[in-house]
């Protein structure tokens, strides 16, 4: 029987301390200079947005609409490289949560793959969770400025097999 690693969702944006990514852009623009990272995680741009960086230095691209430069990266890709920077070098006793509600199916399997069984957590709002997904959720009730609203956390029980 193969072991299964858990993704925890949030569908609202609610997280103690300064741990969190909610504009990958914004994010990615801190580490995006980091010319040896991005070498290394080369293969994320090609696979998500079929890009190649053609000028280190410049840090110039070229994607299958032209030359541009690093930081039109798509958001989803922006995503899975700010997962990977927190991966190597953030602190391992945090929980960090990283907004992926902005970005494409190819980049989702891809963090989702990346995430599991990690100290990162996703946010995603719940109108754009995939229907196909087998999710498994417990709903807390909560006082929000005032108002009642749900707050759940989502799941993924069986998403990602590792053996």
């Amino acid at each position: 029987m193969k072991n299964k690693k858990s993704v925890s969702i949030y569908t609202l944006s609610k997280f103690k301390d300064d741990c969190y990514i909610l504009s990958n852009d914004l994010w990615f623009s801190n580490i995006m200079t980091e010319r040896e990272f991005l070498r290394r995680h080369i293969d994320i741009i090609r696979q998500i947005d079929r890009a190649e960086i053609v000028n280190y230095e410049k840090l110039t691209i070229v994607t299958p609409f032209g030359e541009t430069d690093i930081s039109n990266l798509s958001t989803g890709c922006k995503a899975l490289l700010n997962i990977n920077y927190l991966l190597e070098t953030g602190d391992k006793e945090k929980t960090y949560l990283v907004n992926v509600t902005d970005i494409g199916d190819n980049a989702l399997n891809m963090v989702l793959e990346a995430v599991a069984g990690t100290n990162i957590d996703l946010f995603l709002r719940r109108s754009f969770i995939p229907k196909n997904m087998d999710l498994c959720y417990k709903i807390n009730r909560t006082i929000v400025e005032g108002t009642t609203d749900l707050d759940r956390e989502f799941n993924f029980v069986s998403m990602i097999e590792v053996d």
